[in-house]
């Protein structure tokens, strides 16, 4: 789960769903960008509102990874294949589970 002034984003390991709530009216949007799938694996925040959910755990042949960039109005702003976290001050990240 991560955050920033306008949206909440959560999501488990338990699915490859995530979603976003608006603060303002607690309006609940289902994200569907991202690898179809394959569970959520982090969710990270930075200092200027960008949130990035993750997908995958690098297991696999390939190594399947995915993520998707919200911008500070909730909005898509970027996705990919890969790892991609926004690491920052105020966010935890366990490196036991990143790939070697």
């Amino acid at each position: 789960m991560a955050a920033n002034s306008g949206f909440l984003f959560i999501g488990t390991n338990q699915s490859a769903q995530a979603v976003s709530v608006k603060k303002g009216n607690f309006a609940v949007t289902q994200l569907s960008e991202g690898a179809v799938g394959v569970n959520v694996s982090s969710i990270t925040a930075d200092k200027h509102g960008d949130v990035t959910v993750t997908q995958g755990n690098g297991v696999g042949v390939p190594p399947v990874f995915a993520f998707a960039v919200f911008g500070p109005n909730g909005a898509l702003e970027e996705d990919g294949g890969g790892a991609s976290y926004l690491l920052n001050t105020i966010t935890g990240l366990s490196t036991s589970t990143l790939p070697q």
